[in-house]
């Protein structure tokens, strides 16, 4: 069974009439290496991905990010 983790962003944006709109930006995933990966060692690596992600995304986007909000989701599935 191979294990994988990843980290996904979304942008809310409100308009003039104050409706909100999530928009999906981007998504990343890894599988894990083949030598044995501990849950909290897989936790900070999707971790890090999500802060790479975020930082990619603020270099690249045209508007002005004024907060971000990391939140963990764990999700399982055999492959």
């Amino acid at each position: 069974m191979q294990s994988a983790y990843g980290a996904a962003a979304f942008l809310p944006m409100v308009n003039i009439r104050s409706e909100v709109h999530c928009s999906f930006v981007m998504g990343k995933s890894r599988l894990v290496p083949l030598k044995p990966m501990t849950l909290p060692r897989m936790e900070l690596s999707a971790a890090v991905l999500s802060i790479r992600l975020n930082k990619l995304i603020r270099e690249e986007i045209e508007y002005i990010i004024d907060s971000c909000l990391l939140d963990q989701q764990y999700v399982c599935y055999a492959m």
